[in-house]
């Protein structure tokens, strides 16, 4: 059965609460926000504001267009960025064009505003009544309409084509990879799933696709998705969305989809030792071919080798010619000794370094700080482990690429 909301009787959607953060236009400071709310409103309800304030400046970074107004901290860290649900709604969209669209785990709407702007007739759900009622009042707010109800996804009260569903994976407060564990657990999300011409299961990019024990009639595929550079999703699609089965790894930038790739997983050929010290060029892989494990397949048709069977890098005789991998060419390279290390980046003029490391145990920015060198130029240093110990790459940018600090992992050490 269905429940209310309380969309229309919590003070916190109501005008007066609304008219207070307004007033605060953007502050930063959360002492001064505080102050101004409590001035205005009821300690509870300027309690309240303030935090929902500060979720708000917090989400803009990964809602630049329509951002949602009302939310909860666990919600918005559940929540798809803005690019990744509207690259999901673009492919529901694609594959059925007038499907209606439950989206039965809402949350605070983030999937759903995606959907009404791709033009999907939706009916958002959850089971917490709060987050039903952030939901209503963020359509509301974009002036996007949908069907919204407080249900279990279990005992869902409206039929529909496609089933959006997004797992709990936190059910007792603890972040949990075991399939079983979660809120639907796997096995009655693919279940559920089953009842739909199609549906999408979202899940957490470090799952083990090897844990999941998918019926052998499902029709599926896996994607992996990044949002400059930095991995946000593992989907699962299923059925009249499912498109080529297997592996498939999808690049979001600047809001919109920009390459997608799809094969099945193969080892990397590893590079001749002898040829260690001295590749002509590397090649730094968007995480999201990575966890897919379809980098050696790519490496395959490109004709590139591995530095190392277990270090996501790869080395070639050649400038790269694909999106999921960030080309260097490299100038020298030395054991990662602090005096090699400085002759080398003296001889290039070389000062300040943005370190990208594989397989170190400190973190880059202490590593930036322990080799930097005595010259004028601003250079780039992977610090990679081998099976001879570790080694340091001096290179720079392939003018083909665009390389910058946006969306560089410096903690990545390691498949």
């Amino acid at each position: 059965m269905s429940q209310p909301s309380p969309y229309h009787s919590d003070p916190l959607f109501g005008e007066r609460a609304q008219a207070a953060l307004r007033e605060l236009n953007g502050e930063l400071d959360p002492l001064r926000a505080a102050t101004k709310l409590q001035a205005e409103l009821e300690p509870e309800l300027a309690r309240r504001c303030a935090e929902l304030h500060q979720l708000r400046l917090r989400s803009r970074s990964r809602f630049p267009n329509e951002f949602p107004l009302f939310m909860t901290a666990p919600g918005l860290s559940r929540a798809s960025s803005e690019a990744a649900a509207n690259a999901r709604a673009a492919h529901i969209l694609e594959r059925l064009p007038r499907a209606r669209v439950s989206d039965a785990t809402c949350g605070i709407g983030a999937d759903a505003m995606a959907l009404c702007r791709a033009g999907a007739r939706v009916i958002a759900s959850d089971i917490d009544s709060f987050l039903v009622a952030c939901t209503q009042a963020n359509l509301h707010a974009w002036g996007h309409e949908a069907h919204v109800v407080v249900a279990d996804c279990r005992r869902h009260p409206a039929s529909a084509d496609v089933l959006v569903l997004d797992p709990d994976r936190r059910p007792n407060g603890e972040r949990t990879l075991d399939p079983a564990r979660w809120s639907p657990p796997l096995s009655v999300a693919l279940e559920l799933a089953g009842r739909h011409e199609g549906a999408c299961i979202k899940l957490a990019p470090a799952m083990d696709t090897g844990r999941a024990e998918l019926p052998h009639d499902l029709s599926h595929h896996w994607e992996w998705v990044s949002v400059n550079r930095s991995l946000v999703e593992l989907c699962l699609w299923t059925g009249s969305l499912a498109t080529q089965e297997g592996h498939h790894a999808t690049l979001v930038r600047d809001g919109a989809v920009l390459a997608r790739y799809s094969g099945s997983p193969v080892p990397i050929d590893p590079l001749p030792e002898v040829a260690l010290d001295s590749p002509r060029f590397l090649h730094d892989p968007d995480p999201c071919l990575v966890r897919s494990r379809l980098l050696g397949t790519l490496a395959a048709e490109l004709d590139l080798r591995g530095l190392h069977p277990m270090i996501a890098l790869l080395a070639g005789e050649a400038p790269a010619q694909s999106p999921f991998l960030d080309t260097f060419r490299v100038l020298g390279s030395a054991h990662l000794d602090k005096r090699r290390v400085r002759e080398l980046l003296r001889a290039h003029d070389v000062g300040a370094i943005e370190v990208r490391k594989r397989g170190h145990p400190d973190p880059a920015e202490v590593l930036a700080k322990r080799f930097k060198g005595p010259g004028t130029r601003r250079g780039t240093l992977f610090v990679v482990r081998l099976e001879s110990g570790h080694r340091a790459y001096l290179a720079e940018a392939h003018p083909a690429q665009m390389v910058g600090d946006e969306g560089f992992e410096p903690t990545t050490s390691s498949l």
